[in-house]
């Protein structure tokens, strides 16, 4: 049988890669782009990427209250919740938007929570490290964040 893993690999392989000199992030020549929404808006990517988050935060043994991420990956914090709902389990979102200088909060925000920063690539860590730093002051508690695609 194959993984969920597998199944996803195939989907961004042939759904999201991009072979060109187009630019990443950074400004710079790249090789190859990685489109991961492509795959994300896929009925059955939405399903793999929701199983595979919940299957990560269980591994990791992180039982947290929420997951959530820039207002660009709301798509992979949905998934990720339909998933937790298809399994029974109790898990809420939350949405970071760019206002101004800042970042500002959507969804869920408690204080204390234990929650999860989703990420869908990542071309450097500065990005993942700010948004973390965002949700450690708005009070809640970053346990640990999943980025779906590292470029490094």
């Amino acid at each position: 049988m194959v993984s969920d893993k597998e199944q996803l690999r195939a989907m961004i392989s042939s759904y999201s890669l991009r072979l060109s000199c187009g630019s990443s992030s950074r400004d710079s020549l790249s090789e190859y782009y990685v489109d991961v929404k492509s795959a994300g808006m896929a009925a059955a990517g939405v399903l793999l990427f929701g199983r595979i988050i919940l299957s990560r935060l269980q591994e990791e043994g992180w039982n947290v209250q929420a997951v959530g991420g820039r207002e660009t990956c709301s798509w992979l914090v949905a998934s990720t919740l339909a998933a937790a709902q298809l399994n029974g389990l109790e898990l809420r979102g939350f949405l970071l938007r760019k206002e101004g200088r800042g970042l500002t909060i959507s969804g869920f925000c408690r204080r204390g929570a234990q929650v999860v920063v989703l990420e869908e690539v990542a071309t450097e860590s500065a990005l993942v490290t700010r948004v973390v730093n965002r949700v450690r002051e708005i009070g809640m508690n970053p346990v640990g964040s999943i980025t779906v695609v590292d470029r490094e």
